[in-house]
């Protein structure tokens, strides 16, 4: 159902913890998040990465659990919020029932029975899909379409919000900002990537401007 390879290196957290503290983006997306949750029930997040959400959600009152099998992430996430909300759990292992399951950029919700195995656990998933066209073309596949047909092919309903966010990468050099683009994209787009990489007045001497363009899913089921 799903593949086991990781996706965060030591290098790729530090490019998104620059990219982070140059940027409202989290701050801003879960503000979005906010009008979709339900305040009073708990929320398990699945795939949490490094949980800035999460720390900020918790920040404001919302009762969360934040999850990943990535032990690392796991430990940033901590080090840096010092909030004891992280915890290591499968998403595709049994799950606690939480009151509403959030999930942002999550990999594998496109997959056969993904849907229909969280609503098992859940009546309602908020879910921020990444279009991956924030660069003016398409850098990798959007899932968009197979989400919504799982969702249909599962008995649920959903309500959609689309969203665009800043979210540049600050870079050191040329060479990083060669190393950052080999190590997040696909290869067929680096040349193009590499040509986008401009100078920058603030802090890091150059950047890769990004749009961060979600749909925002409320999928709800009364089975």
């Amino acid at each position: 159902m799903r593949s086991g390879m990781k996706w965060w290196t030591e290098k790729k957290i530090e490019w998104y913890r620059r990219a982070s503290e140059e940027s409202l983006c989290h701050r801003q997306l879960a503000s979005v998040l906010e009008r979709h949750l339900i305040k009073e029930l708990n929320i398990l997040e699945l795939g949490c990465g490094l949980g800035y959400e999460a720390e900020i959600l918790a920040d404001d009152g919302y009762m969360i659990k934040a999850a990943d099998t990535d032990e690392m992430v796991l430990q940033e996430a901590y080090r840096r919020s010092g909030k004891n909300i992280y915890i290591n759990l499968d998403a595709y292992g049994p799950l606690p029932y939480p009151d509403q399951i959030l999930m942002i950029s999550f990999g594998h919700l496109d997959l056969p029975d993904s849907v229909r195995h969280f609503l098992s656990y859940t009546k309602r998933i908020v879910t921020a899909v990444p279009h991956h066209n924030s660069q003016g073309f398409q850098t990798r596949e959007n899932k968009i379409s197979r989400i919504l047909k799982a969702i249909d092919e599962a008995g649920a309903e959903y309500e959609e919000e689309i969203i665009v966010l800043d979210f540049s990468q600050p870079l050191l050099s040329l060479s990083d900002a060669e190393e950052y683009i080999s190590a997040c994209y696909p290869e067929e787009h680096k040349e193009r990537l590499l040509k986008l990489v401009e100078e920058n007045d603030g802090k890091y001497p150059y950047i890769l401007r990004n749009r961060k363009e979600f749909s925002i899913l409320t999928i709800t089921s009364e089975e």
